[in-house]
Formats: structure tokens, C-alpha cells, sequence
């Protein structure tokens, strides 16, 4: 079952890719998402990820029909006169750019000579997304991954999380989230007395409302 859960999670985690990345719209990312949880519930295996592409036609080039013939000669032309004093007009104005070159680097200032502009930082929206994005990846959801994750959630500002939901990384972490509940809810055992610690639905439900809120 662990195997199982694991490949749904890896088919999930392809169509959150395509639709951050713009390849799919959202109705059809939700559409294919229910298609593999449908699957899971039914026994079935569904992948509605993976397609293959259509391979184009080859284009066949017809070869032009060799002849036996020999073929015919070039016509000679006249020797061209002595190019000489060309090559030495070239040195000359090469030795000039290289003379230009070194007068510019000696009396050129310092922030001239720069060789990169120092890069922009990154955002704390970019943060944020950045870090619902390797939380997802690394498809590690016991209760301590996700109680050190929510923790660096609620040190972000109330409004900052309010915007970071729009963004297609923490879509993709919460329908994550609310599949792996459903899962674990699913294959509770009579031994587990529906402990939610125990079968970590509680660290899960708290990661829930946390996204539901952002407050």
C-alpha cells in the first residue's frame, strides 16, 4: 500500500509541476487529479500524467539523379593582383583598436570595470512559495515535517500568507495535504483506536486549517 501511495503521490506531484509551470489550466489539472484519486479508491491504476507525443511523419527528400558524365571545367580566371598592402593596412588598424583598448583600461574607473551587477534579493513571497515547493517535492509527511513546516508558515506575516495562497505552490501543497488525510484516514486499522496522533491526521488537519485561514 505504501508503494502504491507513493505512485499516486509521484502522479500528482507531475501534474502540480504542469500546472505551475503553465503546460495545463486548472480545470484540467482538478479534472486529472480526481481521475488518479478515483482511481486509488477504486483499486484501479490510472496515470494521466505520462502521454506520449505523436511522432511526425519523416519527410522523404528525393536524391537528385547522379549523372555519369564528368563534370565540366571551371573556367580559369586571370591572376588577381598582389594583396599585400591589404594585410599590412589590417595590422595597422589592428594595433591601433589593441593601443585604444589599453589607454581605455588605464584610465577607465573602477565601478567601469565591474564584471556583474549584484543580484536582486529574493522576495519573502518568493520565500514562501520556494519553501512549499521543496516541502512538496520531498513528499515527506510525517508529523514532525509538517509541524517544522507549518512552524515556518506562521512566522510569515498574516497578509504575506494571504497572498502566497493564490500561488499555484501552495494549491499544490494544500490539495497534497488534504489527499495524503483522505488516504490516512482510509487506511486506519482497528489497532490505531483512530488516534489522530498516531496515524498523523492531527499534524495534517492543523496544516489544513492553517492554509484555509492564513490568518
Amino acid at each position: 500500500m505504501n508503494d502504491r501511495l507513493r505512485a499516486v503521490n509521484q502522479d500528482l506531484q507531475i501534474l502540480g509541476d504542469a500546472y505551475r509551470l503553465g503546460q495545463i489550466q486548472r480545470d484540467e489539472y482538478r479534472a486529472r487529479r480526481r481521475h488518479v484519486l478515483a482511481a486509488l479508491r477504486s483499486g484501479g491504476d490510472a496515470d494521466t500524467t505520462r502521454k506520449s507525443l505523436p511522432a511526425g511523419p519523416a519527410a522523404a527528400r528525393p536524391r537528385a539523379p547522379q549523372s555519369s558524365s564528368p563534370p565540366a571545367a571551371a573556367p580559369t580566371r586571370p591572376a588577381a593582383p598582389s594583396i599585400a598592402w591589404k594585410y599590412w593596412a589590417l595590422f595597422g588598424i589592428g594595433m591601433l583598436v589593441v593601443a585604444g583598448a589599453l589607454v581605455w583600461l588605464l584610465k577607465a574607473p573602477e565601478d567601469a570595470l565591474s564584471p556583474v551587477a549584484p543580484v536582486a534579493a529574493r522576495t519573502p513571497l518568493a520565500d514562501l512559495e520556494a519553501d512549499a515547493s521543496e516541502f512538496t517535492a520531498r513528499d515527506d509527511w510525517q508529523p514532525a515535517s509538517v509541524e517544522a513546516w507549518l512552524a515556518r508558515w506562521t512566522r510569515a506575516e498574516p497578509a504575506l500568507r494571504r497572498q502566497a495562497l493564490s500561488r499555484p505552490a501552495l494549491q499544490q501543497l494544500r490539495d497534497q495535504a488534504a489527499y495524503n488525510l483522505s488516504v490516512r484516514k482510509a487506511l486506519a486499522t482497528p489497532d490505531s483506536n483512530n488516534d489522530p496522533a498516531g496515524s498523523g491526521t492531527e499534524s495534517l488537519e492543523r496544516l489544513l486549517r492553517a492554509l484555509d485561514s492564513a490568518s
